[in-house]
């Protein structure tokens, strides 16, 4: 048996009933189980490092394909990039039909959230092709009576030409 070094570790009270929990279930020691994990982080670690710096070299070898040498080169292009992508979402929203509807009395009850089912009537009153949004109780739904509910990133590629 290999020698070992006692040493004192203080946990918090959740995390040291889960790794008495498991130590349990797993038929091993309290020891056992830590040391386990410790060998885990320091391999997961290791393989991130090791990822990073294989990134680390292919951005290099790019940015000198690129002639990219400085970080303002970076940021010249990202605000470039920036200006470009702002400029094909204000011409998509330019091109939209805007129409302004009243959906009168309060009608749906689809979403927990009483306000998203205002904007979901407006929505449908409106005839909407699409409500664009990050909300995940709308977007779980997928569609709602014609109305296609997606994010901004789906919506942008359904309409922008690639």
């Amino acid at each position: 048996m290999a020698y070992r070094k006692p040493v004192s570790i203080s946990l918090p009270p959740p995390l040291l009933k889960e790794v008495e929990r498991r130590a349990k279930r797993q038929h091993q020691t309290f020891s056992e189980v830590v040391g386990s994990a410790l060998r885990y982080y320091l391999d997961d670690t290791t393989a991130r490092e090791a990822a990073w710096k294989r990134t680390l070299a292919y951005g290099t070898k790019k940015a000198k394909e690129l002639g990219i040498g400085a970080e303002e080169d970076v940021y010249a292009i990202m605000q470039e990039l920036r200006r470009w992508v702002r400029g094909r979402i204000t011409v998509a929203i330019a091109a939209l039909p805007v129409r302004v509807v009243d959906p009168g009395a309060p009608r749906l009850s689809v979403v927990p959230d009483t306000p998203d089912n205002r904007i979901l009537e407006c929505a449908v009153v409106a005839r909407a092709q699409y409500l664009v949004t990050g909300d995940r109780e709308f977007l779980a739904l997928g569609s709602y009576r014609r109305v296609h509910i997606c994010t901004p990133r789906d919506f942008l590629s359904r309409v922008l030409p690639s």
